[in-house]
């Protein structure tokens, strides 16, 4: 109790004792409670009420009064910091432990290009930067087989290697890039052509020549086909996380 008075004093605080009460367990000086709030500021008309712990079995209620000169509640200051972590990915990643997204930046960098299926059917293109369409031709191959295997450009006919039928429904193609006439072939009775492709005789039509197909073309068979192929950008993922500290 004297203590706590003599604390007063000191710092020119003026003071009365108002009433005392019985009460334990409470250690002589210990500020109870205070009518002014943290960090106000007070002047010399202020009044202030202070609950003092006289002891270990009673406590008085002052009422003090500060000099002509003002007084602030002593305080404790805390500073707010954040810390930041980049994580740089193509797709959205978890958010670290405590940590929240706050921007994302597009780097301008990207993955390798990924090519998918080629198809006859050509996909659309939504992002240039993105994704990307290729084209190719290809062209068509054929054979007809007889009963002992002898590959022949003509069906419903006499094989003229074995005198065998040769069949409608033992057709066969294939489809490669590149045009008969662009690698090594050989005439076949005029309005065929033959090559060889991994050791066995394929055929192709001549220029101006019926293939078969009911669309009104002539010639060898060809076709477009499509690829589209795609990358991702990589992305900075800016995570924050608030702190704060003494």
């Amino acid at each position: 109790m004297e203590i706590t008075i003599a604390k007063l004093v000191d710092s020119k605080i003026g003071y009365t004792i108002k009433r005392e009460f019985n009460y334990q367990g409470i250690r002589e000086g210990f500020v109870i409670s205070q009518s002014i709030a943290p960090l106000a500021k007070i002047d010399s008309s202020a009044e202030i009420l202070l609950t003092i712990s006289k002891g270990e079995d009673s406590y008085s209620i002052f009422e003090s009064r500060p000099s002509d000169e003002e007084y602030e509640i002593t305080s404790i200051k805390q500073y707010r910091y954040k810390s930041k972590e980049v994580i740089n990915s193509t797709t959205k990643p978890s958010s670290p432990t405590s940590f929240t997204l706050n921007s994302s930046t597009p780097t301008g960098k990207y993955t390798g290009w990924v090519d998918g299926t080629w198809s006859d059917s050509q996909p659309s293109i939504s992002d240039s930067n993105t994704e990307k369409l290729s084209s190719k031709d290809q062209y068509r191959f054929y054979y007809f087989a007889c009963d002992a295997g002898h590959r022949k450009p003509y069906c419903n006919t006499k094989c003229d290697s074995c005198a065998l039928s040769v069949s409608v429904y033992s057709y066969n193609e294939t489809w490669i890039d590149s045009a008969g006439t662009s690698l090594s072939y050989s005439n076949y009775n005029g309005d065929k052509k033959i090559i060889t492709l991994d050791g066995q005789k394929w055929f192709f039509e001549s220029a101006g020549t019926s293939n078969g197909l009911t669309n009104g073309t002539t010639g060898q068979p060809n076709k477009k086909l499509y690829c589209k192929s795609t990358r991702a950008e990589f992305i900075d993922y800016i995570y924050l996380s608030e702190n704060w500290s003494d």
